[in-house]
């Protein structure tokens, strides 16, 4: 836990014989500079696992597995983007025209003027507006259309009636086919895997040495790289011992490697398909809208909302307001259900590329978001299972959970017991008992707890 907005990495107050201390945000520019950046992210509400992956994992391990899974064909778009880039420098832009050199014919490919190209995408753009009003509901005889990325179906009759001829055409222009044949070099669907792009694997490779060579600066380059900074973050925090300078290189290079095998296969003809299956039915359909809801619960209620907005205020010198507190306590776990209900309302076949995936991968696709979901209660039931004697201590905060910075160690304490949000005098004998056990394995003393403690009053 830091306690200040600029912390640095404590190795004054470091005492011997203990890891050493983990490297945080250098400035509070720094860190509002990282928050805009997680804010405006895709899916991510929140990218700080770690914070709960030391105490206990459950949400914490969850989100290391969405951002795994993230990072696997993020990494492959920012590859394609690399790859423009370079083809960006050419006397003639090679998505200009239909090239052979790319793959474009005469079946696939269509030059078309600027005139006619907004003319097409104002018809479809109007034809999604009348699906989104009409609720068209889905069957056979669909076609299906996409706007900006965004997949909708209408029966074919509306299709044929709304759409001119000339944009009906099913060359596509040469912008599209450009992207379709020449740069992913799509294959007919997720079975056909085809053969590498040697192209993008040299664009990859590079994608990937200059995530390595950001991430082993530490956190304060995360605005960046900060899916994979996470991992290694959470690297860092279930092994302490390697937080020395040369073995944060040595995890940043094999987490680096270990996403670079597992986002290989998106590098090849049928890639695309495995990209917007996890996109769509991992990250967006389970990892992403579950996982909010049961973070901000368990923070809020269980940990609640008066010890959270004390650690804030504790950090910052200003609490949050009421906005902020009434936000998190009603309005967040509100909008979030039902985000997830709507979510599971408007499940359906996923068709990518007028291409439909088979059940077989869209059920791979559940399982691995669920594997995310299910480190939730495992990590509730190991939390217990710890805490056996004493279950109800499984809901408190755990003994090491205090501020980094050894000389405000004793000002959190107190300031938490004058608040009366710690353990009181009205606390149970055997939550005290469960911070003593805590302590005897922390200060490795022997401390006889077999015993519930009672309390008794005093008497005058």
């Amino acid at each position: 836990m830091s306690s200040g907005g600029s912390v640095g990495s404590g190795s004054a107050d470091q005492l011997e014989g203990y890891p050493p201390d983990k490297v945080y945000y250098p400035n509070n520019r720094a860190i509002l500079c990282i928050c805009v950046c997680i804010g405006c992210s895709y899916q991510c509400i929140t990218e700080f696992p770690y914070l709960v992956l030391s105490h206990g994992g459950g949400v914490g391990m969850a989100m290391l597995l969405k951002t795994f899974v993230l990072t696997a064909y993020k990494a492959f778009q920012d590859g394609c983007s690399f790859y423009y880039f370079l083809q960006a420098f050419q006397d003639e832009l090679p998505w200009a025209r239909c090239f052979t050199w790319w793959g474009a014919s005469p079946l696939n490919c269509a030059e078309r003027d600027l005139d006619v190209t907004r003319q097409c995408y104002s018809e479809r753009t109007n034809l999604y507006k009348k699906s989104q009003e009409q609720k068209y509901p889905p069957t056979n005889n669909d076609t299906w259309l996409s706007v900006c990325g965004r997949q909708f179906h209408v029966p074919t009759a509306e299709y044929l009636t709304d759409i001119s001829e000339l944009c009906r055409d099913a060359r596509r222009h040469s912008e599209y086919a450009f992207f379709v044949h020449g740069v992913l070099k799509l294959t007919r669907g997720i079975d056909d895997v085809g053969g590498i792009r040697w192209e993008l694997l040299v664009c990859y490779i590079f994608t990937w040495f200059v995530i390595f060579v950001c991430s082993a600066h530490g956190v304060a380059t995360v605005g960046k790289i900060f899916h994979v900074c996470t991992v290694i973050a959470c690297a860092e925090d279930l092994f302490p011992q390697v937080r020395s300078h040369n073995n944060i290189n040595k995890v940043a290079f094999f987490v680096c490697i270990g996403m670079f095998v597992s986002g290989f296969p998106t590098i090849t003809g049928g890639g695309t398909y495995i990209v917007k299956l996890l996109e769509e039915q991992t990250v967006k359909g389970v990892i992403g809208h579950f996982i909010p809801l049961a973070e901000i619960v368990l923070v809020m209620y269980i940990y609640g909302l008066r010890r959270f907005s004390f650690d804030v205020e504790f950090m910052l010198s200003r609490g949050p307001n009421i906005y902020l507190r009434t936000c998190w306590i009603i309005v967040c776990p509100l909008a979030l259900a039902f985000a997830c209900l709507q979510r599971i309302k408007t499940i359906r076949t996923p068709v990518f590329f007028n291409v439909t995936i088979p059940g077989q991968y869209q059920a791979l696709a559940w399982v691995i978001g669920f594997a995310g979901l299910l480190q939730i209660p495992i990590g509730a039931f190991s939390s217990v299972m710890e805490n056996i004697r004493f279950p109800l201590r499984a809901f408190e905060p755990e003994y090491q959970w205090e501020p980094n910075t050894i000389n405000r160690v004793n000002a959190y304490f107190e300031e938490i017991e004058d608040r009366g949000l710690g353990v009181g005098e009205e606390s149970s004998g055997a939550e005290i008992q469960g911070i003593l056990y805590d302590a005897t394995e922390a200060l490795d003393i022997s401390i006889d707890t077999d015993e519930p403690i009672t309390f008794r009053p005093e008497m005058g």
